[in-house]
């Protein structure tokens, strides 16, 4: 089933797809930083702002530009960058300006966890097209690239960087409506991904609730406990507690006696969320639009076969 109606767009059907993907590369991320979510989030903006643009040439950044880009405060971002420097994963240079090596990007953990994110995007596109979403022609519809791949990358190479962003930008997308915490709006993710799981994979379900004028009712979510939160992020279990409880007394969440948390049908952020939810899929579309450009075939799902080079 599909839905052929252009004035309802399947936003929500979209949304719980890349929630799902969202979860499970941010989970990664935090298990390769020891828990710690915020930290491989800066060391991806950093990675991926200082990623050549010329053959084997580099672009140093600044720990305020970096601070800047992704809403933090600029003592956050330098605790994590000094971090990340004492790790070996982030050079600091005279100027004081910051990169991340072209060896750091192409080898080791980066490698892998690139690996990682690159199978959870074709779980992304799969799940997409068990659904009956069209991905050509989501592809065709899509706005001007937006960023053309360096001339030297190979295809894998170019399509490791549109994924890598493409998470980048669905941190954005939840930022407002979380009063810029990103870990705030990662852990309301989860609890929204984990409600609406019965209604992510497969035709039957699906459509049921597809558009932003179709809710899925309060009483159909599936609630999800603290523990559950916590393993699906890879976080400490203390810091999804702590979030968990502000959300409550907020009433972003609710919880079901005896069974767990969900999102209500009606909240306090609707406004916000329902941008969101626009956001995002203009970014799944775009990631389309530019996945298609660099000669992905959305039939095979075979260009990223191998590993980025």
């Amino acid at each position: 089933m599909s839905n052929t109606d252009p004035s309802s767009p399947p936003v929500r059907l979209v949304a719980r797809l890349v929630l799902r993907f969202m979860v499970a590369s941010f989970a990664a991320l935090a298990r390769w930083h020891d828990g710690d979510l915020v930290r491989g989030i800066v060391f991806l903006a950093a990675a991926q702002a200082s990623r050549p643009q010329h053959a084997r040439l580099e672009r140093p950044i600044r720990v305020y530009g970096l601070a800047a880009s992704l809403l933090l405060p600029y003592e956050t971002a330098r605790r994590h960058v000094n971090g990340l420097t004492k790790a070996g994963l982030v050079v600091r240079l005279e100027d004081q300006t910051i990169l991340v090596p072209e060896k750091v990007q192409r080898e080791g953990d980066f490698a892998r966890y690139a690996d990682t994110v690159h199978a959870e995007l074709i779980e992304l596109l799969r799940g997409a097209r068990a659904v009956g979403l069209d991905l050509e022609t989501f592809s065709r519809t899509a706005p001007a690239p937006s960023e053309e791949p360096a001339v030297f990358e190979s295809p894998d190479r170019a399509a490791r960087n549109l994924v890598l962003d493409f998470m980048l930008r669905l941190v954005e997308c939840g930022l407002p409506a979380h009063e810029n915490d990103m870990l705030r709006a990662l852990i309301f993710a989860a609890i929204m991904s984990a409600n609406a799981g019965a209604y992510t994979d497969g035709p039957d379900k699906a459509w049921d609730y597809y558009s932003q004028d179709h809710r899925l009712p309060e009483q159909m979510r599936k609630p999800v406990s603290i523990s559950e939160i916590s393993a699906r992020l890879g976080i400490p279990y203390e810091t999804a507690r702590r979030y968990v409880r502000t959300m409550l007394a907020e009433k972003d969440i609710i919880k079901v006696p005896g069974k767990g948390l969900v999102n209500p049908t009606v909240g306090p952020r609707d406004a916000l969320l329902v941008t969101s939810g626009g956001l995002m899929m203009t970014r799944f579309v775009q990631l389309v639009g530019d996945l298609r450009r660099i000669g992905f075939d959305f039939t095979t799902l075979t260009m990223l076969a191998r590993r980025a080079a």
